[in-house]
């Protein structure tokens, strides 16, 4: 008996020593995946005044250029496309954990799905796979994925998945391609139109409570606290798209704002808007729409009291 678990000990050892065997696995994976944006926010190189969060809207239809020159602050779109606002708020939580506050964060929000379930956006956890060398972002994955703590601690390999392993995909002249679509301020040129331009315009107006689900919301709202407790100025913004702002969705929006941020919906009133070529397609503007809603934008910034000013 005391044998058999000596030998027990003894292969327990071994399979512990294997496991910390690939903590240069998972190191090495942040290298392998050209995500720029997530890279300069864990190392630190994130320092700006203004950043942009959101989903593909944020990405594609913030000019964030425009910002950086006309309110003469340095700025980055931080936004992912696909991405709701858990993986925002953990965005903003890394952000303010490894590089300096920024002064102000313009926040859009995907007003037909920000807080209830949608198959387009989702907690990109396949985007942290290749950076869980981070303590935070395994933390997060543990969370998310519902992975026991005590193991994720304990092992190495508990929370690797075959990205991680992927090292035949590791192809410079592929990531310097992926890291180039991406420019100076992070804001993703246009990477496609839609050919089919017949759609017509949509209205809604009706917006179920009920539908919320309780981690949106929460994360929506720690990503407000955070900004008060940081003293950083929040703009929500909604850009223009091929249907109406739903009234209903607005009003409740409105019940859920501090008093600290401030809302901007874009100018429906705008003869520009109705037309299709300034859109990629219902719900993404192209680069001429882009620069046509951040000059509104901006406008609303310079005539609001924030500390921009």
């Amino acid at each position: 008996m005391k044998s058999f678990l000596v030998k027990i000990v003894i292969f327990l050892a071994l399979l512990f020593l294997l496991d910390k065997c690939f903590i240069p696995v998972r190191a090495l994976s942040s290298n392998m995946g050209g995500d720029k944006k997530l890279a300069l926010l864990l190392e630190g190189k994130l320092n700006k005044e203004l950043i942009v969060v959101g989903s593909s809207r944020a990405r594609e239809g913030i000019a964030t250029w425009m910002l950086q020159d006309s309110l003469h602050l340095s700025a980055y779109n931080l936004a992912y496309g696909g991405s709701e606002i858990e993986f925002q708020d953990f965005l903003l939580r890394t952000l303010l954990l490894h590089n300096k506050k920024p002064s102000t964060i313009v926040k859009v929000i995907d007003e037909d799905f920000e807080l209830i379930p949608s198959e387009q956006n989702q907690f990109l956890s396949d985007r942290l796979y290749l950076f869980l060398k981070y303590p935070e972002v395994r933390t997060e994955m543990v969370k998310q994925k519902n992975k026991n703590p005590y193991f994720a601690k304990l092992s190495v390999l508990y929370l690797m998945n075959k990205k991680n392993f992927k090292f035949w995909n590791l192809n410079q002249n592929n990531t310097k391609k992926i890291n180039d679509t991406l420019m100076q301020f992070g804001t993703l040129p246009e990477s496609y139109k839609k050919k089919d331009r017949d759609w017509s315009y949509d209205t809604i107006n009706q917006y179920d409570l009920s539908n919320e689900l309780p981690n949106k919301v929460a994360a929506f709202e720690n990503f407000q606290n955070l900004c008060v407790q940081h003293n950083i100025q929040l703009i929500y913004v909604i850009p223009p798209s091929y249907y109406n702002v739903n009234p209903a969705f607005v009003n409740r929006l409105k019940k859920i704002l501090y008093s600290s941020s401030l809302l901007y919906i874009y100018d429906s009133s705008n003869p520009a808007y109705a037309d299709k070529n300034i859109f990629n397609d219902k719900v993404h503007l192209n680069k001429n729409g882009a620069e046509i809603f951040t000059k509104e934008l901006i406008n609303f910034i310079k005539n609001k009291e924030t500390n921009l000013k």
